[in-house]
């Protein structure tokens, strides 16, 4: 458990009103002491209309959001592999309580040779620097560690999907360059983010996000426990595992908002 984590962790705490925006994403990933991740990415700004899910301008660093009301829509967080708008830890929702921040841990996208993603731990040694993936934390934020589910994945594309010597579907990959739309749910997949492909570009389903692909197998094995669905993992080394954490993540983003098309293209739908 992530509060477990939080009393073990040697840092100092702060109540979520001192603290500023930071000077860039990779230091904005905070830890309550209720155990509860917050990883922001970017911001949704306000007086330009840009997106930035890297980062955000130099102006905010050092700032308050109650500050910079006429600049920011919202943050962009990352939770259980949904990218959520919402407020920072500064914010009247969340600014009561005391957090850690993790400035030692590095939020891992995937790159142009690699899909992987996770939340990795910098330790550095007298005559070494290396870094160690956090399970707990990377479920947190991407709902599966990328171990978890490319194994889940083959097991689907096994039994249901297409699995040879030249091709696999589902799978995951990424997109370096382009803005992508979840298939199933309409959540926003932006450049570097990973997701699932149940088929080529182009065609249905070739872009189903973290999250949707969750809430599609979530849909499966809600039905009961001796359904086709549910026999497809069964007996399967660390699928009823894998399974269970699945169950956990839930359609629930009480101060939050989902990112889809309509927030990050809201100017085209200004239809007066």
């Amino acid at each position: 458990m992530l509060a477990d984590f939080y009393k073990k962790l040697d840092l100092p705490e702060q109540i979520g009103k001192e603290i500023v925006i930071p000077d860039s994403s990779h230091e904005a990933i905070y830890l309550s002491e209720h155990g509860e991740l917050f990883c922001y990415s970017g911001i949704h700004s306000k007086d330009t209309g840009k997106v930035f899910f890297e980062g955000w301008p130099y102006y905010l660093i050092g700032k308050h959001t109650k500050d910079c009301k006429e600049d920011i829509k919202g943050f962009f967080r990352i939770k259980d592999g949904c990218i959520l708008l919402t407020g920072f830890v500064d914010h009247k929702f969340y600014n009561k309580k005391m957090y850690k921040s993790l400035n030692n841990y590095i939020v891992r996208l995937p790159v142009a040779n690699s899909c992987y993603f996770g939340i990795q731990e910098r330790i550095e040694t007298s005559n070494s620097l290396y870094f160690e993936e956090n399970k707990e934390l990377s479920q947190a934020c991407f709902g599966l560690t990328y171990n978890e589910l490319e194994y889940f994945i083959k097991i689907y594309a096994e039994r249901l999907g297409i699995d040879n010597r030249y091709t696999q579907f589902p799978k995951i990959t990424r997109s370096m360059n382009k803005d992508n739309f979840c298939d199933i749910t309409g959540i926003w997949i932006p450049p570097k983010f990973p997701y699932i492909a149940f088929n080529n570009s182009g065609y249905a389903f070739s872009h189903v996000s973290l999250y949707g692909f969750y809430r599609h197998i979530g849909a499966m094995i809600s039905i009961g426990e001796n359904t086709a669905a549910t026999q497809i993992f069964k007996n399967k080394t660390f699928a009823g595992e894998i399974i269970n954490g699945v169950e956990q993540i839930n359609d629930y983003f009480p101060f939050e908002v989902k990112v889809t098309r309509e927030i990050i293209f809201s100017q085209a739908y200004d239809l007066y």
